[in-house]
């Protein structure tokens, strides 16, 4: 279990830009907690004995239980200090839930990941934490937040904005996540001294992946370059119907077989021609309204 006062790791990312892969990234640190997601949910008084309704992950519960995420949110639009939101992340790692039982939400944290590594082939070296991890979604809700005086090392993951919209629709059929990916990295490309992982550019040079650990005054293990060599294809939707592996995202089951065979081939097109389907159109013209096109220039993205 992590020390109270350790500092913080703040994965902050825009959706389908490849989260998981950067979080286990993270993780495969010995002196890197296992990521804590927003979606953890807390009791609003701090009750130190308090158990969470349901299995304490997503929105739903009752009044006075809160996910991480809406105090994220406040601490960055200035309603809340740094402290304040620290002792939230610190005092969800000890709670405990209905279902979980004896376990704590840090050890139900430790036991999922160490599972994911696991499917890889992947056994962890015991964790002596020095940082906290904490993992969020950057979009709309943090289009009024600053970032710029946060005393957190923050680490961006980035990707071609049309193949992150493709990964969305393709899983969800819902323009607004859409949407939301390409807020989102107009907004994290304007936090000031954030480490970037450009999770779809690591085939040209794998080991810029491990770059991200001096940024952290850290060097990479062992079982990081592993990690880093089996390249394994988090963050990646499959055709409705093959069976995913564990770290794989399926289509969304029920979506229109027509739209789906266009996104599919919307992304072969990019990925083998560089060119960019009509379906993405409307898309490209948002990004290049939000100027992302001339922004992920410098990462080698071009729209």
């Amino acid at each position: 279990m992590p020390t109270p006062s350790l500092p913080l790791i703040f994965l902050l990312t825009p959706q389908h830009t490849g989260t998981h892969f950067a979080r286990m990234l993270l993780e495969t640190h010995s002196l890197i907690s296992f990521g804590i997601p927003e979606s953890r949910r807390i009791d609003c008084d701090l009750r130190p004995d308090y158990l969470l309704k349901g299995n304490g992950i997503g929105p739903d519960g009752p009044e006075n239980e809160r996910m991480l995420d809406d105090f994220a949110v406040e601490h960055f639009h200035g309603r809340m200090d740094c402290e304040a939101f620290l002792q939230r992340i610190r005092y969800g790692l000890s709670l405990r839930t209905q279902i979980t039982g004896n376990r704590t939400a840090y050890e139900e944290l430790a036991r999922i990941a160490v599972k994911d590594f696991r499917i890889l082939g992947l056994e962890l070296s015991a964790k002596s934490p020095s940082y906290l991890l904490f993992h969020g979604h950057c979009g709309p809700k943090y289009l009024a937040a600053s970032f710029a005086s946060a005393p957190y090392k923050f680490v961006v993951t980035l990707r071609h904005p049309l193949l992150a919209v493709i990964s969305a629709l393709r899983r969800t059929n819902d323009p607004e996540v859409a949407h939301n990916i390409l807020c989102g990295l107009d907004l994290v490309l304007r936090i000031p001294q954030a480490h970037f992982v450009c999770v779809d550019l690591l085939d040209r040079r794998r080991d810029a992946a491990l770059d991200v650990f001096p940024f952290l005054g850290l060097e990479p293990e062992d079982v990081t370059r592993r990690f880093v060599e089996l390249a394994p294809p988090i963050n990646r939707t499959i055709d409705a119907g093959q069976r995913p592996a564990a770290i794989e995202e399926t289509e969304r089951v029920g979506a229109d077989l027509g739209a789906l065979e266009q996104l599919r081939t919307a992304r072969r097109m990019l990925i083998e021609e560089g060119r960019i389907a009509p379906i993405l159109e409307p898309w490209r013209r948002v990004a290049f309204k939000l100027q992302l096109p001339a922004r992920l220039r410098r990462f080698g993205y071009d729209l």
